[in-house]
């Protein structure tokens, strides 16, 4: 069974749930980051505008190996939609107008590479190999995020520049996404594959800087200040190695032996094999310059 023939087998069960004359049940694919498709189910009362969308990918893995049944995922299904029937007030008041979203607007960073596709239609800021994107933030919590991607038609609708996003997310993003920064304690050494020059008692080998949330944490990267402010906490150059699209390991230089090259080399290894396509942001590392203020790749 494809994912397309098991979606409409389930919309048949979930009309079991939801009536047809109420209800209006579809599916859909959606382009996400690292132009990763998902298939989602839209549910939709026929009396509001309000249509959540529910990923399916992940249910039609269990209905293939045989974890769940239909029914029991529709149930599930069932389940998460009474989760959003208490936000259906709140969606049905959302204002799209520039004054009302502005607070909200928020950045995220991500490939350059394999997002050409939809960079063609967002506005966005090239950086290094990334770009720079928007969105509005409209709930965030631990149990995850509810945003809407900013798109040249509602960046025109709203009759602003690139740069004015820009301008409100660096306001925005670091207020609402505060940024985390922990220390590793060296367990990574062994996918490094380099000799650490400084005792462990002094200095932390790794430090991981994500947001609060842990939600597109990589973000941090251009916090204004904060990796410099860092680097001159520490004396040091950094080499930064971007985990995946929600956190980012920070190397002080003098606490390795190897190059930059090499530290790439690791990053592709492991975005091959140990992270998810959708969320990888980047096959290389960094390297900050503190004297300079600049990044090199």
């Amino acid at each position: 069974m494809t994912k397309e023939q098991f979606a409409a087998h389930l919309i048949q069960h979930l009309y079991q749930i939801y009536p047809q004359e109420e209800y209006t049940i579809r599916t859909d694919s959606f382009i996400k980051n690292n132009n990763t498709i998902h298939y989602g189910i839209i549910i939709r009362k026929n009396t509001e505008c309000f249509a959540p969308t529910i990923y399916i990918d992940d249910f039609y893995d269990d209905y293939l190996q045989k974890k769940l049944t239909t029914d029991e995922i529709a149930a599930q299904v069932h389940q998460i939609m009474t989760g959003f029937s208490h936000h259906s007030e709140h969606y049905q008041t959302f204002s799209i107008r520039w004054e009302d979203c502005k607070s909200k607007i928020a950045y995220r960073i991500i490939s350059q590479e394999r997002n050409k596709n939809l960079l063609d239609r967002i506005p966005h800021i090239p950086f290094l190999d990334l770009a720079i994107v928007f969105y509005i933030v409209y709930d965030i919590s631990e149990q995850g995020l509810e945003s809407i991607c900013v798109t040249e038609d509602l960046r025109h609708r709203w009759g602003v520049s690139t740069q004015e996003l820009l301008q409100m997310a660096e306001e925005n993003t670091p207020r609402i996404f505060e940024s985390k920064v922990e220390t590793m304690e060296g367990f990574l050494c062994e996918y490094l594959g380099c000799k650490f020059n400084s005792s462990e008692e002094e200095n932390p080998d790794i430090y991981v800087f994500s947001n609060r949330f842990g939600i597109n944490g990589a973000s941090v990267l251009i916090y204004k200040n904060l990796i410099h402010e860092f680097a001159e906490q520490l004396q040091s150059n950094l080499y930064i190695l971007p985990s995946s699209i929600h956190e980012l390991l920070i190397i002080p230089e003098f606490a390795v032996s190897t190059s930059l090259s090499a530290l790439s080399n690791l990053v592709l290894t492991i975005n091959q094999t140990h992270v998810l396509e959708e969320e990888i942001l980047s096959d290389r590392a960094y390297y900050y310059d503190r004297e300079e203020k600049r990044f090199l790749i």
